[in-house]
């Protein structure tokens, strides 16, 4: 057991080190997740100085009415196997991981301005190297906090990826659990798995 912490990633992270085990044959179980709970009023506090929470208090991701993010509260923890396990034991399976990834994307202006470029060369390795093909893809889960540097970016770096796979568009929807539960900040990439 360890503790993955890489901020709003953290519970993401944890998801690829998981799988990654699993492929490598290293573990036949995994259980990964995170929780993010707000103990006091620092973590808000600095976060409305830098202008990054909503001032309407609603998030809404990937709308031109965006106006920063809502801090939510969460826990989520997912068990994980190889299908071919899973499918031996008879077990409920909700979801298959095809492929997953991570980077670190260098220096840059800080959390309020994620590198597009890195994250379209992650999204774009991550489907090369599992034989993704973008076209079967009706939706993707995304980050999306709701503010308007961020969201733009993320949106151009996964259209600059497809891309690279197809000519076609307006086939694929994009959205995040953020715009119904808020950014539950180390546990947003679990929570944008399970919802």
């Amino acid at each position: 057991a360890f503790v993955v912490n890489t901020g709003c990633s953290s519970s993401g992270v944890a998801l690829h080190l998981a799988c990654e085990s699993l492929r490598r044959g290293e573990i036949s179980l995994a259980l990964a997740g995170g929780v993010f709970a707000v103990m006091g009023q620092a973590i808000l506090v600095g976060l409305a100085q830098t202008d990054m929470l909503s001032h309407s208090g609603r998030c809404r991701s990937f709308d031109a009415q965006a106006d920063g993010m809502v801090m939510s509260e969460g826990v989520g923890m997912v068990a994980l196997k190889r299908l071919g396990q899973a499918l031996a034991d008879g077990d409920a399976i909700y979801g298959v991981i095809r492929g997953s990834g991570i980077n670190q994307d260098g220096a840059s202006n800080g959390i309020t301005a994620p590198s597009g470029v890195a994250q379209q060369q992650l999204i774009t390795e991550v489907y090369r190297r599992y034989r993704i093909d973008p076209e079967r893809i009706s939706y993707v889960e995304t980050h999306g906090t709701g503010t308007r540097l961020g969201d733009p970016v993320e949106a151009n770096a996964l259209a600059g990826a497809f891309r690279q796979f197809t000519g076609k568009v307006g086939y694929c929807a994009v959205g995040s659990a953020k715009s119904h539960i808020g950014h539950t900040a180390g546990n947003a990439g679990v929570t944008g798995l399970i919802s």
